[in-house]
């Protein structure tokens, strides 16, 4: 009678707290890689990310643990996407000075955050995005009295009852987290194709420098003919929608403006903003206005002296909760259309935008 007592009794503590079950095999699955890989080298240092999520549910008190070690590989699979070399280390206390270095958040899963680092440590950008939120908690001495209370009183039907439904908590918690951190990644992602300090070599970033400071000098002594063409040639080097890319655009508009010049619009410019109006048309949220802006940076890049680009432009950044890009297109636009009837209200949408940016609003959904 004791031993069948302790078996009962060990079981139902052992229920209370159930092994770590994974995250989905390959879910995250590797993007399209770049037609043209940044050639950079990048260290993701994962000493700081947790290996396991637990969650404890305070109605039955039960947790669920899910082995969360594969996610530093997800991270890489994205950053493969974009550089030509990416590998996984603890640290980088070995003396290794990679082009950039990447540290993984220690809130995972709670938040999908990374912080990159150039070679000599300096700062160049951190993402945040919000997680599956899990409480970290797990079954302390009163949710084992409880077990051992409801185990003896079912006679052991108890432990046996919640083991299944333990499980299936344990592999909803793990989809729910894979399915998240999917999502969050690609958005990331995102935004490090369009954060031209991310996007180039230490060498190109240079030049990239070089060029924006020969366009300002250039603009700034009243030779619009060097300044354009400093500022097209940056162009092709800078990420669209980047901030060199409005910095080159709105110099180009400046330009152009100052030569008297009427604007070319490429074919290609006017194919890409068809593009974006389309995806504005079907776009259903705040989140799905991205490839609009996508397309309408590309077109406004191509025709940087293109006013109504501009316009359109911020009206899709604007959807899309980047106020600080809207803000910006719309001074080109006003740049590029100094008689037109529309300035002064232009002008309140400018405030409007920067007071949003200021305060870190989101966009409506």
């Amino acid at each position: 009678m004791k031993r069948s007592l302790a078996v009962i009794l060990v079981a139902s503590m052992l229920s209370s707290c159930v092994a770590s079950g994974p995250l989905p095999k390959d879910f995250y699955a590797s993007p399209e890689p770049l037609p043209a890989k940044v050639p950079a080298t990048v260290a993701v240092v994962t000493e700081d990310v947790p290996l396991e999520a637990r969650s404890m549910n305070n109605g039955d008190l039960t947790a669920v643990s899910v082995d969360v070690s594969s996610y530093p590989v997800a991270v890489a699979r994205m950053l493969a996407s974009i550089y030509q070399s990416v590998e996984l280390t603890e640290s980088t206390a070995d003396g290794r000075k990679p082009d950039y270095v990447v540290r993984l958040g220690s809130d995972y899963p709670n938040a999908i955050s990374m912080a990159f680092f150039d070679a000599e440590g300096a700062s160049l950008a951190r993402f945040s995005e919000k997680g599956r939120r899990v409480n970290g908690q797990s079954p302390g001495g009163g949710a084992a009295l409880y077990w051992m209370f409801m185990t003896v009183m079912t006679a052991g039907i108890f432990p046996i009852i919640f083991s299944g439904q333990v499980k299936k908590d344990e592999e909803r918690l793990a989809r729910e987290i894979a399915v998240v951190t999917a999502e969050r990644l690609e958005t990331i992602r995102q935004a490090i194709l369009k954060n031209d300090a991310l996007m180039h070599s230490p060498e190109q970033k240079r030049q990239l420098s070089a060029l924006a400071a020969k366009t300002e000098e250039e603009a700034s002594s009243g030779d619009f003919s060097k300044a354009l063409a400093a500022a097209l040639s940056g162009l092709k080097d800078a990420t669209a929608g980047s901030d060199n890319a409005l910095r080159f655009e709105a110099k180009a508009a400046e330009a152009t403006m100052g030569l008297g010049l009427k604007p070319a619009i490429p074919e290609e410019a006017r194919d890409s903003m068809a593009r974006g109006k389309a995806a504005i048309a079907l776009a259903k949220d705040s989140g799905a206005f991205g490839a609009a802006c996508d397309a309408m940076e590309s077109a406004v890049a191509l025709a940087p002296a293109w006013a109504a680009g501009h316009f359109n432009t911020a009206v899709a950044e604007e959807a899309a909760g980047r106020w600080g890009a809207a803000a910006r297109h719309l001074k080109i636009y006003m740049t590029l259309s100094p008689a037109a009837s529309d300035r002064e209200a232009v002008r309140a949408k400018i405030a409007e935008l920067e007071v949003h940016e200021q305060r870190g609003d989101q966009a409506a959904q």
